[in-house]
């Protein structure tokens, strides 16, 4: 009966999750997403994130690596871009290979305009799995198993919140190595 009830609970979960993540997407495609914009130290913000991932990528075999510039500046919605950073974090440590490095960069570019880079090695992808990686819905094939608990909403989501702070988020894969 206890393996039951957990199992229960754990399917209780991830149905949860599920059905915010749609209610999120639902809610973006008619602009209803109300952002808390203010100005915050994105650094710190980043590295909290960092600290929260860094117990859980090291129980799955993995190393959590971080370069963030300190003190930088960013108007947004600091709940968003949490969300956000969580969404690549979670997905690089479900994704990325056994005894691999995640590396998690922040800074400035020669532009004025601050970079959040999140680097995995991966198993091999073809160009089509990394042009329609956020597409709703959409999973590389052999990653379609119960184990990492995706649905394939994850990296829309985190598109959604980059593009309503006026950014952009991309995918660049090669040989390997996804960032």
């Amino acid at each position: 009966q206890e393996r039951w009830l957990r199992y229960i609970k754990s399917e209780t979960l991830r149905m949860s999750k599920l059905v915010n993540e749609l209610l999120y997407i639902a809610k973006s495609d008619a602009n209803e997403i109300k952002m808390d914009m203010n100005e915050f130290d994105i650094s710190n913000t980043v590295s909290r994130i960092c600290l929260i991932f860094e117990s859980l990528v090291f129980e799955a075999n993995r190393e959590l690596a971080t370069d963030i510039s300190p003190h930088l500046k960013f108007f947004g919605d600091e709940d968003r871009i949490k969300q956000l950073v969580t969404i690549l974090l979670d997905n690089a440590t479900k994704y990325s290979l056994i005894n691999s490095v995640i590396s998690v960069s922040l800074f400035k570019n020669n532009q004025g305009k601050i970079k959040i880079c999140i680097s995995n090695k991966c198993e091999d992808l073809s160009e089509d799995n990394v042009s329609k990686l956020f597409d709703r819905f959409y999973r590389v094939d052999t990653s379609r198993n119960s184990g990492t608990g995706g649905n394939g909403l994850g990296l829309n989501i985190a598109q959604n919140i980059a593009e309503a702070h006026n950014g952009n988020i991309q995918v660049h894969y090669n040989y390997g190595m996804i960032s």
